[in-house]
């Protein structure tokens, strides 16, 4: 499932309508919620700051049930720092590869998914004003201000890992012009950079989907029997009282025979039908069984491998 997360209507409603979003209203939650049919896509809106990024994506991902295969994509507009203006142009959208504010760690998301948009790190602050904004952009990285992305990976890392933690964001303004007018944006400008974004988002998000529900297939797939042996080797396991170690241990040991020409399905029946017949009862039976039985190597003239 693809997750986003904006703190602002006006920057959800392209998103809502291209993936054909439905809000969930049936569910007392203290966040938007929307959802397309198939549950490949959801989108929530928390409102602005920390807190309610913390509180919102947290309960969203637990009604959600977030998990491995997933990812948690924030989307919103953001303030060019103070050494950046020259970097960063509006209207531009950038990929966090950090994210800090004062409160916290700072989190370095893993770029594993290739992305066309400038690297930048992003600073969480307080608003407009906050006094530390002109402090960001002089570490080599471009910067910008945003108010909600530390808390919203604070939330979303306790559901997904770093890989699955994704923040982009536009420049709205920049920071220290948008302090001198007292904090203040144009909303229209605003809500033209953002329409804009997301016809440049909409390529990269779904191909970066895509890519991982591969990979989690590519994953699942490593950790099944072939052959259709799978039932066999969990009575296997079962009968041998195998930790979670050995029983992957078996199950690459598997595997690997069966890419050598040694079918998966027989060699598992095999080693079932050779456990009947020594019928070990004690740990150490079984323990020494595992050992010189089932991980005898086939291709070593019948000894053990170590």
């Amino acid at each position: 499932m693809i997750i986003i997360h904006t703190a602002l209507y006006f920057e959800a409603e392209k998103a809502i309508k291209h993936y054909g979003l439905r809000e969930i209203k049936d569910v007392a939650l203290p966040v938007r919620l929307f959802k397309n049919g198939e549950g490949s896509v959801a989108l929530l809106v928390s409102g602005t700051g920390m807190t309610n990024a913390i509180i919102c994506v947290s309960s969203a991902l637990t009604y959600l049930r977030a998990g491995r295969g997933d990812l948690f994509i924030n989307f919103g507009i953001a303030g060019a720092a103070h050494g950046s203006e020259g970097i960063l142009k509006t209207g531009e959208i950038v990929r966090a590869i950090k994210c800090s504010s004062r409160n916290g760690r700072p989190f370095y998301p893993d770029v594993i998914y290739k992305s066309s948009f400038k690297l930048a790190e992003v600073v969480t602050v307080l608003g407009p004003l906050d006094e530390i904004s002109h402090k960001y952009g002089e570490n080599g990285l471009p910067a910008v201000l945003d108010m909600e992305l530390h808390g919203a990976f604070t939330a979303a890392n306790m559901f997904l890992g770093p890989e699955a933690l994704i923040g982009y964001k536009v420049v709205s303004d920049m920071a220290e012009e948008t302090r001198s007018k007292g904090g203040l944006i144009d909303r229209n400008d605003a809500e033209t950079v953002v329409s804009l974004a997301w016809d440049g988002l909409f390529e990269e998000i779904d191909r970066i989907g895509k890519e991982a529900a591969e990979r989690l297939s590519e994953e699942e797939s490593a950790k099944t029997i072939p052959d259709g042996a799978e039932e066999a080797f969990g009575e296997l396991c079962e009968r041998l009282r195998l930790t979670f170690a050995d029983r992957e241990i078996l199950k690459n040991r598997i595997r690997r025979d069966a890419l050598l020409g040694i079918p998966a399905g027989e060699n598992v029946e095999r080693l079932l039908k050779l456990l009947k017949e020594h019928a070990p009862k004690t740990r150490e039976e079984r323990e020494l069984f595992f050992k010189n039985e089932v991980m005898k190597d086939p291709f070593e003239g019948g000894d053990p491998v170590d």
